[in-house]
């Protein structure tokens, strides 16, 4: 939400204040990279840093510059997910492959860490497994506000078509094993 103040010069200026009962996205938790293993990787503004359903080798600490993930349909329309700033993480998928894509918005630095071997140095060491958790649990606070905000929006159709997507993936699932 944005409110309107008056400058000393007479301009109007708007300033971002957070929304009522909104808790802010941002905090603390991420991932401590100064033990870790990786490199770091520059992109100019508006570059592709991984497709959807490409495979999950890398996650990505943004240094500087800003990213979005988002979904492109075959008319160029963007679905955003979410935007990541300096200090957030992102590339976070349960499996194998990404589900959505990833771009720059800004020139960025992006610092690369090879999942499997962040998965491997996490089981020896609590420290990087806790902070692991801390960066999962923050991706799923992003995707429940977007939800909140989607379902405030549309109202109960929401919830209703995800029920319904639901019982038919497991109703698909059901059938395959049989």
């Amino acid at each position: 939400m944005l409110i309107q103040t008056e400058c000393p010069t007479g301009s109007i200026r708007y300033r971002a204040t957070p929304h009522r009962n909104v808790p802010p996205i941002c905090d603390s938790a991420s991932l401590d990279t100064t033990n870790l293993k990786g490199f770091m990787t520059s992109y100019s503004e508006d570059r592709e840093i991984y497709g959807a359903m490409e495979e999950t080798k890398y996650l990505y600490k943004v240094v500087s510059g800003a990213v979005r993930t988002c979904r492109t349909f075959k008319d160029g329309r963007r679905q955003i997910g979410a935007f990541y700033v300096p200090g957030d993480v992102f590339g976070i998928e349960t499996g194998d492959r990404h589900t959505l894509s990833a771009e720059t918005t800004a020139p960025s630095k992006l610092l690369l860490i090879n999942r499997s071997t962040l998965v491997a140095l996490a089981a020896r060491d609590n420290a990087i497994a806790s902070q692991l958790w801390m960066v999962t649990a923050l991706e799923l606070r992003r995707s429940k506000i977007t939800y909140y905000l989607l379902q405030s929006r549309l109202g109960n159709a929401l919830p209703a078509l995800l029920l319904k997507w639901h019982d038919a993936s497991l109703s698909a699932t059901r059938s395959n094993c049989q």
